[in-house]
């Protein structure tokens, strides 16, 4: 719907989200070089930054020495 001109409130309403949040991923998610949206692309974005995210330390040193 962004390239064929549909301004972000229409994007919105049609998907059931709030602007913001469709401003959001448009934002995040566009290709860096075009500044186009790809919803592959963003799918690839969103596993990567998944990946990247630090993951809760459980077993910690403390832990550790304990045991």
């Amino acid at each position: 719907m962004s390239k064929v001109g549909r301004q972000q409130e229409q994007i919105a309403e049609a998907i059931g989200k709030s602007a913001s949040a469709v401003s959001r991923e448009l934002r995040r998610n566009c290709d860096g070089r075009s500044g186009e949206y790809n919803a592959d692309l963003a799918a690839r974005k969103c596993a990567q930054r998944k990946r990247d995210k630090p993951k809760a330390v459980r077993y910690t040193a403390a832990i550790r020495a304990e045991v």
